[in-house]
């Protein structure tokens, strides 16, 4: 691992936008059956239940990946900078006070801590679905990590926490 060029940028692995399409079709499917069938008690709180749990979940993945499509994590010189559309942070390396790491068996999410905001993102997960590799995250979240632990002074500061751990000034 190199200490940070001028700058470099890091972009999450997108996914494809097929499964926010099937989302919403399976949504106005629910919808349009729920119109169309008979109006008894019971099928009313179903369809409306069935069509609220599947307009959320649509809602949920058009959100997830407007999101990633518009993150980008960036490694300076100076400090460390991330946006995804609903954040915007920029931290000095010296500004960096924690940062905790939650490993899975998707991955590991990250949080970079600094006095007033914080940022989160997930190293590189890949799972095997129906016997296709499925990727996602950063492609290379442990690279960014380390960069990030020793440009703020923070690598030396392991502290563990059951199966999570964290990096923290004394």
């Amino acid at each position: 691992m190199s200490k940070p060029a001028e700058v470099q940028s890091f972009r999450p692995i997108l996914q494809p936008r097929r499964t926010e399409l099937n989302a919403w079709i399976l949504a106005g499917l629910v919808a349009a059956a729920g119109i169309a069938l008979p109006k008894t008690g019971v099928s009313i709180w179903v369809g409306r239940g069935l069509g609220a749990f599947f307009l959320l979940s649509a809602v949920s993945i058009s959100l997830g990946n407007w999101i990633d499509r518009r993150s980008a994590l960036q490694l300076r010189a100076d400090g460390v900078a991330f946006q995804n559309g609903l954040r915007n942070v920029d931290f000095a390396w010296s500004q960096v006070n924690k940062v905790q790491v939650f490993p899975s068996r998707w991955g590991k999410k990250i949080f970079v801590v600094g006095e007033k905001a914080r940022f989160a993102f997930s190293s590189l997960t890949e799972v095997s679905l129906q016997g296709k590799a499925q990727r996602s995250g950063f492609e290379n979240g442990e690279e960014i990590l380390g960069i990030i632990l020793r440009q703020s002074g923070l690598l030396d500061h392991k502290h563990q926490n059951n199966d999570n751990y964290y990096y923290q000034r004394e």
